[in-house]
């Protein structure tokens, strides 16, 4: 486990683990009807989407857009509070330098 223990090594963190689930959607989103919802195709396929909701491997792409709206939440409550601790933008962008 990584210490987390600066704001630059959280959202560093963050950003790689982002990087990540973004190229995972990435490659579940590249479909050759780039005209339909490939979410809705995802659920509509299933047998029982009560239960299939709660697995990631039944609903991958519902999983990874879940996750990545977490990390974008994230985000904003991470620049709200940074924001709110320093007086000006460039004491902000000292602390969230990598």
């Amino acid at each position: 486990m990584q210490n987390l223990a600066s704001p630059a090594d959280l959202l560093t963190e963050c950003l790689g683990q982002l990087s990540s689930v973004l190229n995972d959607l990435s490659a579940l989103l590249d479909s050759p009807n780039s005209s339909k919802s490939v979410l809705l195709e995802e659920v509509g396929s299933l047998v029982n989407v009560t239960e299939a909701i709660k697995t990631p491997q039944d609903t991958p792409l519902l999983h990874k857009l879940t996750i990545a709206n977490s990390f974008m939440q994230l985000f904003v409550y991470f620049f709200k509070a940074c924001c709110t601790s320093y007086t000006n933008v460039s004491a902000l962008c000292s602390v969230c330098t990598v």
